[in-house]
């Protein structure tokens, strides 16, 4: 690998939960996946998981990952296997709700930079104005 350019700090954390996605029968209607998984690291933009080595989700793939009573949509970004039969997700984050990133920032070194999550940024448009604010400051 070479370099990688983050945007946001990772924060090693392990944290239980879920994350589930839907496929197309070949016959009538969608089928639901659910499966156990734990957070490797973790940012406001994104995360990596680890799930048992049988789940099937490719690159680009929409999931939802939950935890702590609160859930956020996620697209599959890579997926490494290791030999004891585990799958490693990189996801990204899309459209975070506020009550999931605060439960985010519970576990987000605050001591990194000193930022928090501040939703008085978003717009009535959609457009974030100003996602973060360093309230170490």
């Amino acid at each position: 690998m070479g370099y990688e350019r983050r945007l946001f700090n990772r924060t090693d954390v392990e944290i239980d939960g879920t994350l589930q996605w839907a496929t197309k029968r070949r016959v009538a209607g969608i089928k639901q996946h659910e499966v156990p998984m734990t957070t490797v690291d973790l940012s406001v933009n994104g995360a990596r998981l680890v799930v048992d080595g049988k789940t099937r989700l490719p690159v680009g793939a929409s999931c939802r990952i939950s935890f702590a009573g609160e859930s956020s949509p996620a697209r599959v970004r890579t997926v490494q296997t290791n030999d004891a039969g585990q799958k490693l997700l990189s996801v990204q984050l899309e459209g975070p709700s506020t009550g999931f990133m605060k439960v985010i920032e519970q576990w987000i070194s605050q001591r990194t930079h000193g930022w928090h999550y501040d939703d008085s940024g978003w717009s009535g448009s959609g457009v974030v104005d100003d996602l973060f604010a360093n309230r170490a400051s």
